[in-house]
């Protein structure tokens, strides 16, 4: 990062970089990521830089900047309100984030997930650097069967987890297009791991329960291409019973054809967004994905999302 009250441009674009001073990083933030408040700890020295990427549809931004304040307001909420939530990676420097009423840490290597839809403010009392990533939750419903409401604002992960859920963030940042997708997916599975665990730990859902529905979301997720997928096939690949299959789903408030649908959906999603319209048909990725009724699939698609797959593709171009 360059040092704070070195002699900069006041903006100065690079390919998808862009540095500037105080006196124009407000926009620079509100147009690349969410209408928010930056506010400098010493606008005389301030120097920032954000640099974005869209790997497979999934918008992600590293930011160096001096110390400064970020908050986001109810008015801005009201204004520009966000279909994402926001995970970040502290790469280097200290910081907090004040979420729902309480106020977590952050040091180099932690990594939290908040809802911007919520007034937030992010407190960085020196020079630091990150990595922010804005997750669709329905990409997470797919790899994730914890609560994730219970750990916004929270750290995520365990020891064990941290090395690699920072790797797995910060290849979200690698330009290549072939990886593009596997970085996703690795994110993506990672994340809802890192989820699963801080769920364990913060009052969620007990550990058996969730034990039993990891399993269930793993069996899933490797079988969800198979258009004949039924609990029964699922059950004889967990190992356990067909009454035990529909348990664990009435644990989790939901039916096996809703959680096979979810994942099946979350898997065209990605394909949809990070895919190339002259290579993949819509129709293509359907079936892939375990869809064999084109129309189902569209249906479900546009109530899960809003958007017919078409719609979404042309939107995540």
């Amino acid at each position: 990062m360059a040092a704070a009250g070195e002699d900069q441009p006041a903006a100065a674009r690079v390919g998808k970089s862009e540095t500037a001073h105080q006196s124009v990083w407000r926009d620079i933030v509100c147009r690349n990521f969410i209408e928010s408040s930056p506010s400098p700890a010493d606008p005389d020295r301030f120097i920032g830089k954000l640099s974005t990427r869209r790997p497979a549809g999934l918008d992600v931004a590293s930011i160096m900047s001096s110390a400064q304040t970020v908050s986001r307001s109810t008015a801005e909420i009201d204004r520009s309100p966000s279909q994402c939530l926001f995970f970040i990676w502290q790469v280097d420097g200290q910081g907090s984030v004040e979420h729902d009423g309480g106020t977590t840490t952050l040091g180099c290597g932690d990594g939290v997930l908040f809802d911007p839809n919520r007034p937030y403010r992010l407190t960085f009392d020196d020079d630091f650097r990150q990595i922010c990533v804005k997750v669709p939750p329905s990409w997470l419903r797919d790899r994730c069967v914890a609560d994730i409401d219970k750990v916004l604002g929270h750290k995520l992960g365990v020891p064990a987890l941290h090395p690699v859920l920072g790797a797995a963030t910060a290849a979200l940042m690698i330009d290549n297009d072939e990886a593009a997708a596997p970085a996703v997916d690795m994110f993506l599975e990672i994340l809802g791991r890192s989820i699963y665990w801080a769920n364990r730990g913060n009052g969620g859902a007990s550990s058996r329960i969730l034990d039993h529905a990891e399993r269930l979301r793993q069996t899933i997720a490797r079988h969800y291409a198979d258009e004949n997928l039924t609990p029964s096939v699922v059950a004889v690949a967990m190992g356990c019973s067909l009454r035990q299959v529909h348990k664990i789903c009435a644990s989790l408030g939901t039916t096996f054809g809703r959680l096979v649908l979810e994942v099946r959906l979350g898997a065209a999603s990605r394909a949809l967004a990070g895919g190339d319209m002259s290579v993949s048909r819509i129709s293509d990725i359907a079936y892939e994905c375990g869809f064999n009724d084109l129309s189902h699939f569209c249906r479900s698609f546009k109530a899960r999302y809003g958007r017919t797959p078409r719609d979404y593709r042309r939107g995540s171009a």
